[in-house]
């Protein structure tokens, strides 16, 4: 098992271990941070690297929580549950037809806790298991349909596995576009931009 970054959550560490591409490779966090660094970060990936379209608009990390409502999808926090500043959270969000993806949201408001009614979601976690039919399009249109290839000529290759691969763009601990592959195909999709909603980075 890797050493986990310092500011790296629990809850985002259990969330992102899925089996999907073999223990070598796999779209968890602390794959990803171990994982070397992109050898090219050009102006548009930069830019667009956090843009993700859903249900047929385009968004970019972080979102606004209520944007995720207008989408129709409703998800698994207690609405009482608290926040704390620089500490996101879990959440799967799912719609009437039991389509999910898991989300990471942080409390966003003025105060040191509040509820996820102000809170930006970060970071999408989709799953072709439980994902596939959103139409879910990440940057230069990677989805859950995309080829290897396809995932190839967009990200670098991050790691290797057993039946599997990880693929990705790594601008920080908690900037990110990572896709991992089981036998040739896309298992799940990472994005994440969430550096400035962290303890760390709002000390």
């Amino acid at each position: 098992m890797r050493i986990i970054k310092k500011y790296t959550l629990l809850t985002l560490v259990g969330i992102f271990a899925l089996t999907g591409c073999g223990k070598a490779a796999q779209n968890t966090q602390e794959d990803v941070n171990s994982a070397s660094d992109a050898t090219h970060l050009d102006a548009d990936f930069k830019k667009n690297f956090d843009t993700i379209e859903l249900n047929g608009s385009t968004y970019k990390l972080p979102m606004e929580y209520s944007v995720m409502e207008e989408l129709g999808f409703s998800d698994s926090m207690d609405p009482a549950a608290e926040l704390t500043k620089g500490k996101p959270v879990a959440t799967v969000f799912s719609d009437e037809t039991g389509r999910e993806i898991t989300g990471y949201i942080a409390y966003a408001g003025s105060g040191e806790s509040g509820y996820k009614i102000d809170s930006k979601v970060i970071a999408i976690l989709a799953s072709k298991e439980t994902a596939k039919d959103l139409g879910l399009k990440f940057y230069k249109g990677i989805s859950l349909d995309s080829t290897e290839d396809e995932v190839a000529a967009v990200l670098d290759h991050m790691q290797s596995g057993d039946n599997g691969a990880l693929y990705g763009i790594r601008m920080g601990d908690y900037e990110y576009l990572s896709v991992s592959l089981k036998d040739g195909s896309v298992n799940d999709i990472m994005v994440i931009n969430g550096t400035d909603f962290f303890g760390h980075a709002q000390k």
